[in-house]
């Protein structure tokens, strides 16, 4: 039975972003996520498009992933942020996350909207 089924009809949830920072730091230092699919690990920067990611039905508008960041080679500062036909634009410089409302911040909370390149190519040409 997987953790899902355990959930009532109706299931909601809204972690903090404190709590998500702490959901991070526990899969990085002990490949623990929560026991629900709250937080799923894929791939946001391969050959899938969104919504292949994306598969589950559910009607949240937000969804969390955990994702290898890539870098282009021979870079150090710059990471790649194509996905499928299209790629990541960040939406917001970042959010800071502070602890317990303290001025300590322990990280940063960011959106990104996918950008078709196909939707691109008809505008360049000139249609």
């Amino acid at each position: 039975m997987s953790s899902e089924s355990k959930l009532m009809l109706g299931f909601r949830v809204h972690p903090t972003d404190e709590e998500l920072i702490n959901y991070l730091k526990n899969f990085v230092l002990r490949g623990v996520l929560p026991p629900t699919d709250v937080i799923k690990v894929v791939d946001l920067f391969g050959d899938s498009e969104p919504w292949q990611i994306i598969i589950d039905a559910s009607e949240e508008k937000t969804r969390y992933f955990l994702s290898p960041l890539k870098r282009f080679k021979n870079s150090t500062k710059k990471f790649q942020k194509t996905v499928g036909k299209g790629t990541w634009k960040g939406q917001t410089s970042g959010k800071p996350i502070t602890k317990d409302g303290s001025k300590y911040i322990i990280g940063f909370k960011r959106s990104l909207k996918y950008h078709s390149d196909i939707e691109k190519d008809h505008n360049d040409n000139g249609s």
